[in-house]
């Protein structure tokens, strides 16, 4: 009987200590992608001295209206990312000091918004509907975060089944 016993303790350990690498390595994977997503959305979005492109051309970031533009903080150096505490879950963020323009530049506005936010997750059409004003705006959509969320999710994702399929007991 003290065999099966020592046995049963022996695969509770094992199965602790599985768990707990495998915790671990769910959260490092979470934290690279983040990680990649933000370097992506950095590179793709318009920097320091950028202009933005509007139909007919392009304008430099301070041409826009105080109230939509910000605090002259381009948009890449305003791109971030967070853990939550549990490691679970990365946010990927535009800090206000960027202004709407970060969102006008990611969806478009008038005309631009409309055809591309009709090829958007439904949720990104909810995100560009909080940014709405008068739907007769120029600038051109320029996305920088969808495009690297899109393409780092489907890498997460198989990352994280190829953790879960290497588990072995």
């Amino acid at each position: 009987m003290a065999n099966k016993s020592t046995g049963f303790n022996e695969l509770a350990a094992k199965l602790n200590s599985m768990s707990t690498k495998f915790q671990n390595e769910v959260k490092g994977i979470t934290e690279y992608y983040g990680g990649k997503i933000e370097t992506e959305a950095i590179a793709a979005a318009p920097g320091p001295g950028e202009r933005i492109r509007v139909e007919g051309g392009s304008i430099r970031q301070d041409q826009i209206a105080d109230k939509r533009r910000g605090s002259f903080t381009p948009i890449s150096q305003a791109i971030g990312y967070s853990v939550d505490p549990t490691g679970y879950k990365v946010t990927i963020f535009v800090e206000r000091s960027a202004g709407d323009i970060a969102a006008y530049v990611e969806f478009g506005t008038g005309q631009s918004a409309k055809s591309y936010l009709a090829t958007v997750p439904p949720e990104w059409r909810e995100l560009a509907q909080k940014y709405y004003v008068s739907g007769t705006g120029t600038i051109l959509n320029t996305p920088y975060l969808l495009p690297a969320y899109l393409r780092n999710q489907i890498l997460f994702q198989k990352e994280l089944k190829a953790a879960l399929k290497n588990l072995k007991l």
